[in-house]
């Protein structure tokens, strides 16, 4: 039985945090720093109250630029819907922006997602956002602890929508893939198309039935507790939950976006949902399908040359050179130095690549230590 070996592998995540409710609001301040912005925004929110995030843009946001946030209202399953929104507010490095909200408490609401998000002045849409950052403040019902939507002192919302008919057991319908457009590099039109069946026993009402689409990114299993602290996707947010209305019986529908930030490493696959008319999720979700992205490549890439960084135990393990697109007219000497997980430095190879040839396998002979599952 041949035993395979890893040589390379890796990814690159941000870890979204999770959050309890039951406890009286504490109104603490916290603080999250990305490339672009400085963003304050507090712990706790109480039903009644304004809800205030400030937003300080640095000076890799540019100019040209208008920041935003919206507040979308979480249960404790899922996603609940749309909550608040603001008008985009142009950008000045260093000059704060105040977002006030006064969001309604939603029945089962759980916690907000304060999403604070930049693009171009000029075309400004959730679309065309340049990187999004998302903060979660935990709800309360007025008062001191639970969950907003409970609050004794909030009256109940009427039933907007008739109750689905009795007998339904949303095991008539289906998702399956069609195919994507890939493979897909840094600002290239992504498209992925969906079949369906939707029985007509199993929506209702005068509003229609919907299939929302939500991208999965790359799947961290096993976090090392450190960069990745959670298993969790990792999140492409130019690729956005989109939903789209579908008409009882076999049909096909297509979802677009415009891919902004390839990684070094990646993977993707979708995830599938019927919405009721009334808005409610289905009890259950499809997922599957495949998209290929391409990894930027400006000068050069070095990559294992094996799915995975993988070798079987009688492969010399090797590396492709791969030259980009801004490459040299030269050749010119490289060396590779290849290291252990502790850091260690076990094998240097110094080799020569001519420009003319796009990809140089280079292989690794000589390894003293190498590591199994």
């Amino acid at each position: 039985m041949k035993i395979k070996h890893l040589l390379l592998a890796g990814l690159t995540a941000f870890v979204a945090g999770s959050a309890l409710t039951g406890s009286a609001a504490q109104n603490k301040v916290l603080r999250k720093e990305s490339d672009w912005a400085s963003i304050e925004y507090p712990s706790d929110w109480s039903a009644g109250s304004v809800l205030e995030v400030k937003v300080t843009p640095k000076a890799a946001i540019g100019e040209g630029m208008s920041v935003i946030c919206e507040l979308h209202w979480m249960k404790k399953d899922g996603y609940g819907g749309y909550l608040s929104w603001t008008a985009p507010v142009p950008a000045k490095a260093g000059e704060t922006i105040v977002f006030k909200h006064k969001p309604t408490s939603k029945a089962g609401m759980f916690k907000i997602d304060a999403m604070c998000y930049y693009a171009p002045t000029d075309s400004f849409s959730f679309d065309n956002a340049i990187s999004r950052i998302h903060c979660e403040v935990i709800a309360h019902e007025a008062g001191t602890g639970g969950t907003a939507g409970k609050d004794p002192g909030v009256a109940a919302a009427k039933p907007l929508y008739p109750d689905p008919p009795q007998g339904i057991t949303w095991k008539k319908s289906s998702i399956w893939f069609v195919g994507s457009n890939g493979p897909v590099a840094n600002g290239d039109k992504v498209e992925a198309t969906f079949g369906y069946y939707l029985d007509p026993s199993e929506t209702w009402g005068d509003k229609p039935t919907s299939i929302m689409c939500m991208p999965l990114g790359p799947w961290i299993d096993n976090p090392d507790g450190q960069v990745n602290k959670n298993r969790m996707h990792v999140n492409y947010t130019s690729l956005n939950v989109q939903h789209k209305e579908v008409k009882p019986g076999e049909g096909r529908i297509t979802y677009t976006w415009t891919l902004r930030e390839a990684q070094r490493y990646n993977s993707l696959f979708f995830l599938c949902q019927f919405k009721r008319p009334d808005g409610k999720a289905w009890p259950w979700d499809w997922r599957g399908g495949h998209l290929e992205i391409t990894r930027p490549n400006e000068k050069f890439n070095i990559v294992a040359a094996a799915d995975g960084g993988m070798f079987f135990g009688d492969e010399i393990p090797a590396v492709n050179f791969v030259w980009g697109k801004n490459r040299t007219t030269e050749p010119r000497q490289v060396e590779i130095t290849l290291r252990n997980i502790s850091g260690k430095e076990v094998l240097t190879r110094t080799v020569l690549v001519d420009p003319k040839k796009n990809t140089h396998r280079i292989e690794l002979d000589g390894i003293a230590e190498r590591g199994t599952f």
